[in-house]
């Protein structure tokens, strides 16, 4: 009998909000068309199907009512926020129910540092109540890793990213659950207390919202710019914003700690360099690394913001990329599955960066990235002083650069007696193409 996988990850619905809604018509079109493509005669057609949700399918986070400088989410704050992401996104849990109406379909989903609200039973009673799907069709993995296949591993990946760990839900030694080990139907007479929340949800309710809500491209380019870009280009264009930034910062770490002494005229540098000793505290306070390629990024930065505005804007957005977060995640080594085998496909998300490298054991992992709607960051050849507006502003202001957004998901095929194939797709105009290795959506035109 063949059977399909399809992974997909960090789709990021919200609850329709216009300023913090990721998930639009462009994404539920190709969404219901990937699914249309799975049905009889369709080019992901077989006879069993899988499509497996790997975290951050919803995000709680950017869902209000916000959660301010709590350490923790509950079940209370939880179902306030199911409610209005429920109620934006009846065409997609629609799509999910004609998915699972064609025989041998089954829904899988796994919990990312956005969706931790899905440890909550009664959320996840709500959840298969919104899709209205046949009994055992609609599945939750609530351990930390999935293994569909023997030879496949899926996990969303914040786990390994010290500052998106998901604190005492998961031990990380833990080995991934089987098809006949996930939740199946609603659970009945559990309660779970609050949940301690990973320093990068605090962060993002108590700290980079009002960022956001000024640039909101800051999360939303590819490749990532990172937090200490963010800050830099944030000192030059928002002087009183990075002051607030840092005073958040220092709250999350140490509330006692006195208001540090910020340079009277909001000069970029100082401002900066006042933020870097903020992310110096947090960086040790995670149990983060300090590396050389950070410290290059940060000399970068310095000379970028001694020179004056424009010029200075220039150099943060088009200098030295950051790393794309994929090429840094450690998947190895992995509890790989209770005999020890050695996984020969290690799917993850969370970085948002989509691609495909080979592991130390011979096997391959894919990153399926994300389907928010993202920019690329511009090279030195492709500014242009109407760019320069865009990131000013943080609007619609001036022209847009390239359009970064791909829709993208591993596709697992499995032969009778065969080792799994996986491949990276992308699904555009209207069909979906595997992803060649060496494609880049940064690479300049």
């Amino acid at each position: 009998m063949v059977a399909n996988i399809l992974v997909i990850s960090d789709l990021h619905l919200v609850n329709g909000q216009v300023d913090l809604e990721l998930w639009g018509p462009a994404q539920q079109s190709a969404f219901e068309e990937l699914l249309d493509a799975t049905r009889p005669g369709g080019a992901l057609a077989a006879d069993q199907v899988e499509l497996i949700c790997n975290g951050d399918t919803f995000d709680f986070l950017l869902t209000r009512p916000h959660l301010d400088a709590q350490l923790t989410t509950d079940v209370t704050m939880a179902h306030a926020k199911w409610t209005g992401i429920a109620a934006a996104h009846e065409p997609w849990f629609a799509a999910l129910r004609r998915f699972l109406e064609v025989p041998g379909r089954r829904l899988t989903f796994l919990i990312g540092n956005h969706d931790l609200e899905l440890i909550y039973p009664s959320i996840r009673s709500r959840l298969r109540s919104a899709i209205r799907a046949n009994p055992g069709t609609v599945r939750v993995c609530l351990a930390r890793a999935y293994s569909p296949r023997p030879d496949v591993v899926v996990e969303h990946g914040c786990q390994y990213d010290p500052w998106n760990t998901i604190p005492t839900i998961w031990e990380q030694s833990a080995p991934p659950a089987y098809p006949s080990e996930l939740e199946m139907s609603d659970p009945r007479g559990q309660a779970i207390g609050p949940a301690l929340l990973p320093f990068g949800s605090r962060y993002m309710t108590h700290v980079f919202l009002p960022l956001r809500e000024r640039f909101p491209y800051l999360d939303r380019m590819v490749p990532d710019l990172g937090a200490t870009r963010q800050i830099a280009l944030v000192s030059l264009l928002a002087p009183a914003l990075a002051i607030g930034w840092v005073r958040h910062m220092l709250d999350l770490i140490a509330p006692a700690t006195a208001t540090p002494t910020f340079p009277a005229n909001e000069e970029p540098l100082a401002l900066f360099d006042t933020a870097l000793r903020a992310v110096a505290g947090v960086t040790q306070a995670v149990g983060a690394q300090e590396d050389d390629a950070w410290l290059a990024e940060i000399a970068g930065l310095r000379s970028a913001l001694a020179m004056p505005a424009p010029e200075a804007l220039a150099a943060i957005v088009t200098g030295t990329q950051p790393r794309p977060q994929g090429a840094d995640l450690p998947v190895m080594p992995h509890p790989a599955s209770k005999s020890e085998d050695t996984p020969h496909l290690v799917i993850v998300g969370h970085t948002h960066n989509e691609g495909r490298r080979s592991l130390p054991t011979g096997g391959v992992l894919l990153n399926t990235g994300t389907w928010m709607h993202r920019s690329v960051v511009p090279t030195a050849a492709e500014w242009y002083a109407d760019l320069a507006a865009w990131f000013r502003e943080g609007r619609q202001s001036g022209r847009a650069p390239r359009n970064g957004t791909r829709f993208t998901a591993a596709w697992l095929r499995a032969d009778p007696g065969a080792a799994t194939v996986g491949e990276l797709i992308a699904w555009e105009d209207h069909s979906f193409s595997l992803v060649p290795d060496e494609a880049s959506i940064i690479a300049p035109h």
